[in-house]
This record gives C-alpha cells, structure tokens and sequence, in this order.
C-alpha cells in the first residue's frame, strides 16, 4: 500500500512539472504583479476591473482567437485558480478578453482581443483607479502591457523591436524616440542577457530613425515596454510621461494617492 502511495505520488509530481500554460507569440495583452499567494484574488479584480473599464467595447475577435489551449498547472492550489477563472470566463460575455494562468507565483495575464490595443487598455485603467471611479489595487500592482509579441529567438526578437519602433515612429514621429527608456522584465527567461537586449534596442531605434539615440533612466520622452516570458517576447511602447502620471502603472500606488 505505501509501495502503490510512492508510486502515485512521484508520477503526480512528475506530472505537474511539465504542465503549465504559456503566452503563445502572437498573443497580446497585460502582465499583472499581485500580492505574494493572491493570485486567485488577484486574477478576479482584474478581470473586474477590465469588465468595468471595457463595458461599451465591443469586440471584433477572430475565429480561432477564444479557441483554448490546455490550462495545466504546476501546483494543487492553481488547479482550483484554472476552475475559477474558466468560471468567470464564461461569465465575460463582450468576449474582449480572457484570463491565462500561469502557475507562476505572483504573476498574472490577462490577453486583450482585437480591435483593443492594451497599452491604450491600461492607461484607461490606471486613469480610472488615480480618479476613484473604479476599484482596484487591493492586490493587483503593476501593470505591464503588451501590444504585440514573438517567439523568443534573436531574429524574431529583432523584428518584432523594428515594427513596433517604426509603428510608434509613424504615429509620433522620430524625435520622440531620441531620448528613450527601457522597462525590461526577464522572467524564465535566459535566451539574451540583460545587457546585450539593450545594445538591441539601441542598435534597432537608431537604424530605425536614422539619429543617434541615448538610453536614459530618467528625463526619458518614450519608453519601451519589454516583457520576456519564458518562450515569449512581448512589447509596447508609450509616453514616459504616461508611465510617471500614473505612478509606474502600479495600481496600489494610484490607490494610495
């Protein structure tokens, strides 16, 4: 009987080890830091926020874009969390978003469908969290959107910079880009080292805008959202104007102002 017990047990844990739920590259949305084992808690204000500040979206979402992945995860707890959310989930009826769990420890995503562009998305949120006429930040934090993504090879990695420097640089012009900041979160990931993914950048937006350009941590006129996943590579870029008004976009922080 303890023989039968062991044997369930290794096979369980080596199950969980390599479920888990990915950010596929082409998907975009929001990264979401909440408070320590309130992932659950935190998914759910989310997703109301989001119902909230989307309720007269409509959505113009693909065929195959609701189409779920397998939602597996790496401990017991996050189990129930895939439940809850496919619960809610169900509830969502604009179909403008969805939540993705992760299994990773104070980590959220919640991916945006078309036509919503999620940098606009959480300006929206942040702007109506700082003005009190929604509720949020009780365990969700900083927001980190993400416009578009790829695969988290180099060559991918680079294009995916180009389009979105030049998109940005259509719409805003290049001098924006002159003086820029770089909001760089490397979670699970290790296929390009910090300082390399910055030469990248730097390399990329001054071919793209033909000037030099300079990093800077503070006086920045943009800033280039980067969130790298394990196996994904999401961006955004906005004003850093925007990312300063709206204290980093840490919900908790406009909550407190």
């Amino acid at each position: 009987m303890g023989k039968r017990s062991s044997s369930g047990n290794g096979g369980g844990s080596s199950k969980r080890q390599r479920c888990h739920t990915v950010v596929e590259p082409g998907q975009y949305g929001i990264y979401a830091s909440c408070s320590i084992r309130k992932e659950t808690a935190g998914g759910r204000e989310l997703r109301d926020i989001l119902s909230e500040v989307l309720k007269d979206e409509k959505a113009a979402v693909d065929e195959d874009d609701g189409k779920d992945g397998k939602e597996l995860s790496v401990e017991d707890a996050v189990e129930k969390e895939l439940a809850e959310i496919r619960k809610e989930d169900s509830k969502n009826g604009n179909g403008l978003f969805r939540g993705v769990p992760l299994g990773v420890e104070s980590l959220l995503f919640f991916q945006i469908r078309k036509p919503l562009i999620p940098s606009e998305v959480v300006t929206k949120i942040c702007d109506n969290v700082k003005n009190g006429e929604v509720k949020g930040g009780r365990y969700v934090q900083r927001l980190v959107p993400v416009d578009m993504s790829c695969n988290a090879s180099e060559i991918e990695i680079k294009k995916l910079i180009h389009k979105s420097v030049k998109d940005y640089m259509d719409k805003h012009g290049k001098e924006v880009l002159k003086e820029y900041n770089v909001n760089l979160i490397r979670r699970q990931f290790d296929t390009i080292e910090r300082d390399t993914f910055l030469d990248i950048v730097k390399e990329i937006i001054e071919e793209e805008t033909e000037q030099e350009c300079q990093l800077r941590y503070k006086g920045a006129t943009t800033l280039l959202h980067i969130y790298c996943y394990r196996n994904n590579v999401g961006i955004s870029i906005t004003s850093q104007e925007t990312f300063d008004k709206y204290s980093k976009l840490n919900l908790q922080s406009l909550n407190s102002v």
